[in-house]
């Protein structure tokens, strides 16, 4: 049984809380492997009823995976029947004994080099945006916020501007993220447990890096959640999240350190050749 797995009788969802699309993936490569981890992930637990694996995209503001995938809606895709719901903001994908639903987000780059993720929207958020400013935006627009661990970002100012944030949110519509990416050895970020007192929770993604290699990373390291998704996965995802006595729980593993440092000097030379993220 994986880590953390809930015994549970009710239905249950695999969730991945942190999901980028990046043009150097492969799509069928990239939605073969979110399946085969999201339904690994639920095949470790005792649930009895079992839902479909979320993906939560959180896109750059130059990304149109969702739309691209809006635009199969009724048709195959890759082998997927692309089907819509009962919300813009999401989509159903089946396959065989597969089923995944994609909702919609964005990444908000904010100008202190922070980000904040805006999930279940359609909305698209100007650049550079205040991070106080970012946080209110995604609220606005989605109900909920999340807060992302990024390797570096949580020092010095920018750790004091989360710390505020932590120390004011409603802990009903403000998140922190973990990811796949942070080095499973080491202490975990002080803010989490700072976040957690206040009753702050944490929800996991995989947080692909723009590599070919990180396609099949999508699906592992995400959240279980007891859900019913109905026709409006995402309204209903973000209705279970607002409430404070819903605890997610973590699945699945992160990096290992020589992997961790092997990707990040792959993205630092990714910036210095001036691609960006």
């Amino acid at each position: 049984m994986h880590p953390g797995a809930p015994e549970t009788s009710r239905s249950l969802v695999a969730v991945d809380g942190h999901v980028h699309f990046h043009r150097v993936f492969d799509r069928a490569r990239f939605l073969a492997a979110a399946a085969t981890n999201l339904r690994a992930a639920l095949d470790g637990t005792a649930a009895a009823v079992r839902g479909p694996g979320l993906l939560l995209l959180v896109e750059n503001p130059d990304d149109d995976f969702f739309d691209r995938c809006r635009g199969a809606a009724g048709r195959n895709m890759d082998g997927w029947l692309v089907d819509p719901t009962g919300e813009a903001c999401s989509l159903a994908l089946s396959r065989e004994r597969d089923r995944l639903v994609l909702v919609a987000g964005r990444q908000i780059a904010t100008r202190e080099g922070l980000e904040v993720l805006a999930v279940g929207t359609l909305k698209r958020f100007p650049r550079d945006l205040p991070f106080r400013a970012a946080v209110d935006a995604a609220l606005e627009a989605a109900g909920i916020a999340i807060v992302p661990w990024g390797f570096g970002k949580w020092t010095r100012f920018r750790g004091a501007l989360v710390g505020e944030l932590v120390a004011s949110a409603d802990p009903s519509r403000v998140f922190l993220g973990d990811n796949g990416g942070r080095p499973a050895a080491g202490p975990e970020p002080r803010l989490f447990a700072e976040a957690r007192a206040r009753g702050i929770r944490i929800l996991p993604g995989s947080d692909p890096l723009p590599f070919h290699r990180e396609a099949t990373k999508v699906g592992r390291y995400g959240f279980y959640l007891d859900l019913e998704p109905g026709p409006a996965p995402a309204a209903a995802l973000k209705h279970r999240l607002r409430d404070p006595a819903v605890r997610p729980r973590p699945f699945g593993r992160r990096e290992g350190l020589v992997a961790f440092l092997r990707a990040q000097t792959a993205m630092q030379l990714r910036k210095r050749a001036g691609s960006g993220r």
